[in-house]
């Protein structure tokens, strides 16, 4: 357990100690998910995902992204899953209509390191097109999490992640840099009845400026996601 701790911070101190935010905001992302079986077997499964975005800051409108997510996955064994599906989003739904066309693709493997504690690793292709321009984006991301599955306190069980964005070609509404973003989130799942639970995190997120932008973003994120 230790030696995935120290990778999260090794990971986590590379990227942070190169980069200084420029400027800051506050966002408050907000979501419904679904997870449920496709066969009895439970080797199939599906998820229904919607989000909304919103962001503190004087000059843009509240609202800021709305997205919809679908995708089946393949239960390989315990340990390894393959994920495929789609997002539609739309970006500032106050002012105009920006949609943005999403393809994904992903493994996501599991190691438990104890009775109640996972580690986990995500890679996911995204193919990304937003229809104002003619160029489709390609990106793979990179999530290292573990979890703790006992409750700690009020059934609330502890997670940490950190997600890095690796840009792998140049559209022109991407940031010109390979490594573009970084997610690091601490939060904790609340799990209620059933399936249902209710995950709330915060998310410190680091975004490379784009070409028509001079400064770098950091966001103070907090994510709630209600799963039922």
């Amino acid at each position: 357990m230790r030696k995935y701790l120290q990778l999260l911070l090794l990971l986590t101190l590379t990227l942070s100690s190169s980069l200084f935010a420029l400027t800051q905001d506050e966002k408050l992302w907000l979501g419904m998910s679904r997870v449920r079986d496709l066969t009895s077997d439970g080797k199939w499964k599906y998820i229904i995902l919607s989000e909304s975005r919103f962001i503190n800051e004087s000059d843009t409108d509240v609202w800021q992204t709305i997205h919809f997510e679908g995708g089946i996955g393949n239960i390989l064994n315990d340990t390894v899953s393959f994920w495929f599906g789609y997002r539609f989003t739309e970006r500032d739904p106050m002012n105009g209509f920006n949609p943005e066309d999403r393809l994904f693709q992903q493994i996501v493997t599991k190691s438990e390191l104890s009775n109640s504690n996972v580690f986990s690793y995500r890679i996911r292709l995204e193919e990304i097109k937003r229809r104002e321009f003619g160029e489709v984006g390609l990106r793979l991301r990179h999530r290292f999490s573990l979890s703790h599955n006992e409750a700690v306190l009020f059934h609330l069980e502890p997670f940490v992640y950190d997600e890095i964005f690796t840009q792998l070609n140049r559209p022109p509404f991407t940031p010109n840099f390979f490594i573009i973003e970084n997610r690091l989130s601490a939060g904790f799942n609340w799990k209620l009845k059933d399936k249902q639970r209710v995950q709330i995190g915060y998310i410190n997120q680091y975004v490379m400026r784009r070409r028509n932008q001079s400064q770098n973003v950091m966001s103070h994120v907090i994510r709630v996601v209600y799963s039922l």
